[in-house]
């Protein structure tokens, strides 16, 4: 894209600045030349500096202050004039105001060097005040903002000119209004000319290739690669009628041949050494080519053509032949994978099945188990009620001390067998069915209701559409973690559950504000037996976690409250 052009006279040259600096514009070429308000019309030229932007910008705007009907600006639709001194400045119905009503208008940068253009001008004091105070109520200056030494150069011209001097503060905001707006409507003419000259351009390419790319779809559709190849020679015959068309794979073990010529010799010479050759292509006697066949970068074989019936456009045949078999090397890629992809189906069905069938027999298994651990459990379980009563009746019975001993480690011993019968029936339900997709903020609502009367307030700040595939028994892994706070988090006033993401993980967090865990005691809490009471939450927890790859953590700070975080690994969360 070409460059704006800006050319300026340099008594503007800081409110210019200033403006550019804050619009930000890029593509913009500056050139400033010298004031010339009082110059001979005669002794300005300045068409070179605009004869220099015009050979890199293709719109160009001037801005001056009283000298611009000196430049000779040439009469051309790309060459704008922005404005000239006050014009730049202030919205033409104030402009036409205040010079109807007598004031004489001058910009900063012309006031800077007042003496030097009333000296250039042939002004002394005298004829200057007769000129003026007859035409002129009052000189105004626009203050755009840039300069803090407007006063004394206000006060001279003022007593020079024997008028009143004022000073109108503007700034430059019309300014940049009026810049901005010319260059956003140039950006989008160059853009509109741009997408223009590559849409034509696209055009014509669509145009050459429309013809090539219908007769392609017979082989983009094409899965079988004989057929492919076979599709690919008749596409030359049709297009060329060679005399001959001959495909030879890399390694000249799979010939195909069509054509008008019986019995030909095959594998060809010039094909062979071409093949072992790096050339893309060769041409053959003027009247043929070889075309070596590749798709990123794998050579896949080449395709000879002979004996063209028009041998004078053997090059157009041959830009064409070009673009065909990169198409042909994608589709025979395409095929081949297609055929991989076919077979690794078929054995990851057969792997699929297997594992089906293994794992219903491993359910079945399992259910088996459970079976006959739930009859066994129960029969122990009759049986230890009997032994724990008969021992607490001695107990109450005995007063011997030394038998005593013996029927206290006898309860003892029944207790702990109590309390593994227990775990077996908590464990058993775990991993026996296929795990689900289950709502996360469901599992926690669920958990504190049925924990309920808490010591404390549950607030569940998880969204409602996440889900993720955890075991059937997920609820009971939430409901120990409630459990597990009502038991331990002394003092606290609530429980938190939140999520974030790390990566491709989601991570589920569960955080109260009571005392906290010990730093020797965050990985021993997740042990079995760990604990004051069953010794079996928490364990339960993380294996329940653990089918569907599932971690959990605690990484509080003692004292001021625990903090689990459930880390659930790609695959496991979604969000519905």
């Amino acid at each position: 894209m070409t460059k704006f052009g800006i050319l300026c006279c340099e008594s503007l040259s800081k409110e210019l600045e200033l403006v550019l600096s804050s619009i930000g514009a890029d593509d913009v070429e500056v050139t400033f030349f010298q004031t010339h308000c009082h110059a001979n019309e005669n002794d300005v030229d300045e068409s070179q500096h605009l004869r220099n932007l015009q050979k890199e910008c293709s719109r160009i705007v001037v801005l001056g202050c009283g000298c611009l009907s000196k430049l000779n600006i040439p009469n051309d639709e790309n060459v704008i004039i922005l404005g000239c001194g006050a014009e730049l400045f202030l919205p033409s119905r104030l402009l036409h105001y205040l010079t109807s009503s007598g004031y004489m208008l001058v910009v900063p940068g012309w006031l800077r060097k007042w003496r030097e253009h009333i000296q250039k001008a042939g002004l002394d004091k005298d004829t200057a005040r007769s000129m003026f105070k007859e035409s002129v109520k009052s000189v105004m200056v626009l203050d755009t903002g840039i300069s803090d030494e407007l006063i004394p150069y206000t006060e001279e011209i003022a007593e020079f000119f024997d008028l009143e001097c004022r000073i109108l503060p503007v700034g430059t905001a019309y300014l940049e209004k009026t810049l901005s707006a010319e260059i956003s409507r140039w950006t989008l003419n160059e853009r509109t000319r741009v997408m223009k000259e590559e849409l034509a351009s696209a055009n014509k390419i669509a145009a050459d290739m429309a013809m090539v790319f219908d007769l392609l779809d017979t082989i983009v559709s094409q899965k079988e690669e004989t057929k492919l190849i076979e599709n690919l020679l008749d596409i030359f015959i049709t297009l060329f009628s060679p005399q001959t068309v001959l495909y030879v794979d890399r390694g000249a073990t799979v010939v195909h041949f069509a054509g008008r010529t019986p019995n030909y010799d095959v594998p060809d010479e010039d094909l062979m050494d071409f093949l072992s050759g790096d050339k893309s292509y060769e041409l053959i006697g003027g009247t043929g080519f070889i075309i070596r066949l590749q798709h990123q970068g794998e050579p896949l074989g080449a395709i000879m053509l002979e004996g063209m019936i028009y041998p004078e456009r053997v090059n157009d045949y041959l830009n064409i032949s070009m673009e065909i078999v990169g198409v042909f090397g994608l589709a025979l890629s395409n095929s081949r994978a297609y055929q991989r992809l076919n077979l690794i189906i078929s054995e990851l069905a057969q792997e699929t099945e297997i594992r089906r069938l293994t794992e219903e027999a491993l359910r079945a298994s399992n259910r088996k188990l459970n079976l006959l651990s739930s009859i066994t459990r129960h029969d122990i379980n009759n049986n230890l009620t009997v032994l724990m009563g008969y021992t607490e009746m001695l107990l109450n019975l005995e007063s011997d001390p030394s038998k005593r001993r013996y029927l206290e480690a006898i309860m003892k011993a029944s207790e702990g067998i109590e309390s593994m019968i227990k775990f077996t029936k908590e464990y058993d339900g775990i991993g026996v069915k296929s795990p689900v997709w289950s709502n996360v903020r469901a599992l926690i609502d669920d958990a504190a209701a049925r924990s309920m009367p808490l010591p404390f307030s549950v607030i569940n700040n998880v969204p409602s559409d996440i889900e993720i595939f955890i075991d059937p028994m997920g609820a009971r892994a939430f409901y120990n973690i409630v459990e597990n706070a009502k038991r331990h988090a002394v003092g606290a006033t609530h429980l938190t559950f939140g999520t974030n993401d790390v990566g491709e993980r989601l991570i589920i967090t569960a955080e109260d504000d009571g005392s906290g865990i010990l730093s020797d005691e965050k990985e021993r809490i997740f042990e079995r037996g760990f604990g004051k009471n069953t010794g079996l939450g928490l364990f339960l927890v993380k294996e329940i976690l653990s089918i569907t790859d599932i971690d959990i953590i605690e990484d509080g700070k003692p004292g001021e409250g625990a903090r689990f975080r459930i880390i659930v690994p790609p695959g496991c969360h979604r969000h519905r």
